[in-house]
């Protein structure tokens, strides 16, 4: 697996010398992503190996923070110009360049889990003063969690 820096990355970016393919969900692309970037995600990207083999551009794959595109990478092994962006769009962002923003300013993940939260401290604390039978509730959003 081929890995490069974020700033290489971003001079071959400026340079239009790269397809960038973003393996995040389409919620967390839609979030914010680098401009230009395609997004294919992790899940769906053996659909795409045969196209993208075939492309005469050097490919970057970039995720989150790296782990995911690391993934995908690994399945091009043998192909040139492959390449992993190392620290993902947290990096990227981290160096100080341009991200594509929606207005909305957490992901529907983040927003669940406080949610979640949220009633897990509910249902405890009717359980301590209401009635124990609230308990169940937090043990039942707790182990859906955990499943999830």
């Amino acid at each position: 697996m081929k890995v490069i820096v974020v700033t290489e990355a971003k001079k071959l970016y400026d340079e239009k010398k790269v397809v960038i393919i973003d393996v995040r969900t389409p919620i967390e692309f839609a979030v914010s992503h680098i401009e230009g970037s395609y997004n294919i995600p992790l899940d769906e990207i053996e659909n795409y190996y045969d196209k993208l083999n075939k492309l005469n551009k050097t490919i970057l794959f970039i995720c989150r923070s790296g782990n995911r595109s690391d993934l995908v990478c690994k399945h091009f092994s043998k192909n040139d110009n492959v390449f992993c962006i190392l620290g993902g769009v947290l990096g990227w962002e981290k160096s100080g360049f341009h991200i594509v923003r929606s207005s909305q300013k957490w992901d529907i993940v983040r927003q669940v889990n406080l949610t979640l939260g949220l009633f897990l401290i509910i249902f405890s604390l009717l359980g301590f003063f209401v009635s124990k039978y609230f308990f169940i509730g937090a043990v039942v959003i707790g182990l859906g969690l955990s499943f999830a």
